[in-house]
């Protein structure tokens, strides 16, 4: 297990997911591999994201679009709790709460509220916590950028 602990580092995280099945992690410099999206048949998770207590997430006070998803958290205890990033087929059907964005009836991003699965040593359990997957569902990019744009 590797921890890294920096009081300035940003708190925004930049992840891309390119149609071939490449998510890069850009904080990092590192990538993994899924199936190319118009093909996906796994699901894989990409980030999970742990805060110590609901009290600590900071307020969102502007109106949202009309399009935005929101989680109401309003009826959880002021406790620990996880949410985790999946890419999946569009057929996925979250079995937890959740907000599912599907794309062209081939692939959909998944937020899912879960049971924290990640307890931290002691002395970190006030701290928000990160989680990033080593390794995809495949090796390597199965095809190109230029077939994954085609596709």
């Amino acid at each position: 297990m590797k921890i890294e602990l920096s009081p300035e580092r940003a708190k925004n995280k930049e992840i891309t997911i390119h149609q071939s099945g490449r998510i890069n992690f850009h904080e990092i410099g590192r990538s993994i591999y899924v199936e190319p999206l118009t093909s996906i048949r796994k699901t894989a998770w990409i980030y999970r994201y742990r805060i110590p207590k609901i009290s600590r997430l900071t307020s969102f006070d502007s109106e949202p679009d009309p399009e935005d998803a929101e989680f109401d958290l309003s009826d959880l205890p002021d406790d620990a709790q996880s949410f985790a990033l999946f890419v999946a087929p569009e057929a996925v059907a979250p079995d937890a709460r959740a907000i599912k964005l599907a794309y062209l009836k081939k692939y959909a991003l998944v937020v899912v509220l879960e049971a924290p699965s990640y307890a931290p040593a002691a002395e970190f359990l006030e701290h928000f916590v990160t989680l990033k997957p080593e390794v995809g569902t495949i090796d390597a990019q199965a095809m190109t950028e230029d077939e994954a744009f085609i596709a």
